[in-house]
């Protein structure tokens, strides 16, 4: 009989040592898990920031681009209101028939496309996004907004300007070429005012007006975008580094 309670005291016991060791094990268990959790927290963190640090570099550059396109455009939206200025005096005065050589002259500097500058784009950070793919970049509004200034705003710029390139090349040299003496930087000098009659001469001094109007209001619609754009990735990159 004795012998019997001794047996069952020890199967309590070693039922006792087994229950702790089971709750031991699932105490080890959870612990490793809370670990990995945390790991791949940390882990899921660090990735995380490294890609916004990421991102906030790219936004910085483009960002810098896109001030170096703003200025630049904002010097050639200058010369084209003088040359706007030129034009339309110009015109007035040959339809007043009072263009006088030696005080005028001077109206015929703005023909030459060299005289308005020429637009150089900054663009090699967003080349860089596109190539590497826009996905890079999370917001989406934001993504939207620098493709469309690039692919419509300055596209139209540029359009613009080598538009009326073509017209300056194809049409206004060959005829001031005939029709004037070519000085200094291709300022044409009139050989005499029957020049200013020529119904030719006339038209193109339209044509371009036309065109200058056109650029100029493009560039200003662009200078605006840059301005905007330039504002919303301020703000997400201080939304990034937070």
């Amino acid at each position: 009989m004795i012998k019997f309670f001794r047996k069952i005291r020890q199967n309590l016991l070693m039922e006792n040592k087994t229950g702790k060791y089971f709750k031991y094990a699932i105490g080890e268990i959870v612990l490793v898990v809370i670990g990995i959790l945390i790991a791949l927290q940390l882990n899921n963190w660090s990735e995380q920031n490294k890609s916004n640090l990421f991102e906030v570099k790219i936004l910085s550059e483009l960002q810098n681009d896109l001030r170096s396109n703003y200025q630049e455009l904002s010097s050639i939206k200058k010369n084209y209101i003088k040359a706007i200025t030129k034009s339309d005096s110009l015109i007035e005065i040959i339809k007043e028939r009072s263009f006088n050589i030696h005080s005028h002259s001077k109206l015929l500097i703005y023909l030459d496309p060299g005289a308005l500058g020429t637009t150089n784009i900054s663009n090699t950070t967003y080349n860089f996004i596109e190539n590497n793919g826009f996905e890079i970049l999370t917001n989406n509004s934001l993504r939207i907004s620098i493709s469309d200034l690039y692919t419509r705003s300055i596209y139209n710029v540029l359009n613009m300007e080598k538009a009326y390139n073509n017209f300056y090349e194809k049409t206004t040299w060959p005829y001031l070429s005939s029709k004037f003496i070519i000085v200094k930087n291709n300022h044409p000098i009139p050989v005499d005012l029957k020049t200013f009659e020529d119904l030719k001469f006339k038209n193109i001094l339209n044509k371009r007006a036309r065109l200058l109007m056109a650029s100029n209001n493009i560039i200003g619609i662009c200078i605006e975008d840059l301005e905007i754009l330039i504002q919303e990735i301020e703000k997400e990159i201080t939304k990034l580094k937070d």
